[in-house]
């Protein structure tokens, strides 16, 4: 085995749309890399009027094993086409890749591009994907997509003189390389909520999990198109495309919901593809929706296993979550269903101004210490939680015991001031003790204290029914809010008792 099939096995999937001279380009490509490094291309080609020269060029670099396989859809659907040739595991991907490489096909690949994007990926777990870094000279001034083409550039000399060895860019599908495990989980959830297959939003979906897009620095690709817009066909061409399933502002017949069938084309069979295929028939519903109706996989979620939940700052990849998740991610748009059902992800920028009702969660634990929260997204997060948590459902707070934490700090803080003030200025004990306070003060700005989260809680109903502290965690404290009545004073008491 060589060290290059060590490194695992790659699939290439560019995706084309006439012009067979742009197709052209990009495969000769594509087979001057494979003689450098193994890898297997599988075409996808949409139907237009031009897809005559185009297929004929693709079944010809078949035959001369250039290309393992190609899909064949009878009608365009533009990004669907990708998206059901990877879900329906059309070319067996699935099981038999470590890398899945994803193009539009107008993207000539310099020969080591496999190699730079395999290190990256393996140096840096927080990169998501790898696309080439683009060659953007050719771009026309005029062009709608030059000011893009613009900020690209910016990121790009930003990337050289901090001296990164990628650029940070969430770019088209630029020979952009995926984890395979990790590109079908993005899939798989698409495909369960109705999210639409684009580079925009495999990017957002990464970054809730606080993996970033990357282009190489090294490795660049030509632009065959030379920043063209992809038009659409002119009216009467060979190949329709359906019209919208609804209509929103967003919405262009570039984007349906249709499993398009067709033919895949092995060197040596021809297999159908079933048009239609329910598992891909999923609803449209709007990308930034703020109400469980509009997320139709959502709606029967109030099952036992959503009945306890957890706020989070960022979600984390490896986290076994279950039930309920509110994220305080900025990069969150809308609700889904992820890791296979186990757990919903909710905004608490959404949960908090749904109009629905919703009650569902009997606990919603959220360990406060663990990142910075202002004084709105406090309050976000207790209106979020009063209007997912039922009646005698519980928040509890997690966070530091300040009281206890406060006083070992300044405890530690005076003992290496008076070894060393002393012996020099000799400050009276008064001054050390407020540096003291001063420096214990400072470990804490950006946690919410008390009295702030009492307050926030006050505004949605929530009151204060008892405090524990977690087994094993002196410096830790749980205060435990309710929408019921209020605790007795006897309750409060033996509360504080229990406390300490």
């Amino acid at each position: 085995m060589t060290d290059s099939e060590f490194r695992g096995r790659v699939a290439v999937m560019p995706l084309f749309y006439g012009r067979s001279e742009v197709a052209a380009g990009c495969l000769q490509s594509l087979k001057r890399a494979r003689a450098r490094r193994p890898f297997d291309v599988f075409a996808i080609e949409n139907p237009s009027r031009h897809s005559g020269p185009a297929r004929e060029l693709i079944r010809q670099a078949i035959a001369a094993g250039d290309v393992a396989g190609a899909y064949f859809p009878e009608r365009n659907a533009v990004f669907n086409s990708m998206l059901c040739a990877l879900h329906d595991d059309l070319f067996a991907i699935r099981d038999n890749y470590d890398y899945i490489v994803l193009s539009d096909g107008d993207i000539e690949a310099p020969e080591s591009f496999i190699d730079e994007q395999i290190e990256l990926l393996g140096q840096y777990p927080n990169i998501a994907s790898v696309a080439l870094r683009l060659d953007i000279t050719s771009w026309r001034p005029e062009a709608k997509a030059f000011d893009a083409a613009v900020q690209y550039a910016a990121a790009v000399l930003k990337a050289e003189r901090d001296g990164r060895p990628y650029v940070e860019y969430g770019s088209g599908l630029w020979m952009r390389m995926f984890r395979a495990h990790e590109l079908y989980a993005a899939l798989g959830c698409f495909v369960r909520n109705g999210i639409r297959f684009r580079d925009s939003q495999i990017d957002r979906y990464f970054q809730i999990y606080g993996m970033i897009p990357s282009c190489t620095m090294r490795a660049r690709g030509h632009d065959l198109r030379r920043g063209q817009l992809f038009l659409s066909e002119p009216a009467g061409g060979a190949a329709e495309t359906l019209s919208p399933a609804w209509d929103a502002p967003f919405q262009s017949t570039w984007n349906n919901d249709i499993q398009p069938g067709g033919v895949v084309e092995w060197p040596d069979r021809v297999v159908p593809v079933a048009a239609d295929s329910p598992s891909l028939a999923v609803p449209s519903s709007p990308e930034e929706p703020a109400e469980f109706a509009d997320a139709p996989a959502l709606r029967d979620a109030r099952t036992e296993a959503f009945q306890t939940g957890v706020v989070v700052t960022d979600l984390d990849p490896g986290a076994a979550y279950g039930g309920v998740v509110l994220t305080l991610s900025r990069q969150m748009k809308r609700m889904f269903l992820s890791g296979d059902g186990a757990y919903v992800v909710i905004p608490v920028a959404i949960a908090a101004q749904m109009r629905t009702p919703a009650p569902m969660l009997r606990s919603l634990v959220w360990a406060a210490q663990e990142g910075h929260c202002s004084a709105r997204q406090v309050q976000r997060i207790m209106s979020a939680a009063a209007r997912l948590s039922a009646e005698t459902g519980e928040l509890i707070i997690e966070t530091v015991d300040w009281p206890r934490t406060g006083v070992d700090v300044a405890r530690a803080t005076g003992r290496l001031e008076r070894a060393a003030l002393l012996r020099s200025l000799g400050l009276p004990a008064r001054l050390r003790m407020r540096r003291a306070r001063e420096a214990a003060a400072s470990a804490r700005p950006s946690l919410p204290d008390l009295a702030e989260l009492m307050l926030a809680g006050a505004r949605e109903g929530w009151t204060l029914s008892r405090i524990e502290r977690p087994r094993g965690r002196r410096d830790r404290v749980r205060y435990v809010l309710s929408r019921a009545a209020p605790a007795s004073w006897r309750d409060r008491l033996m509360s504080l008792i229990r406390r300490g």
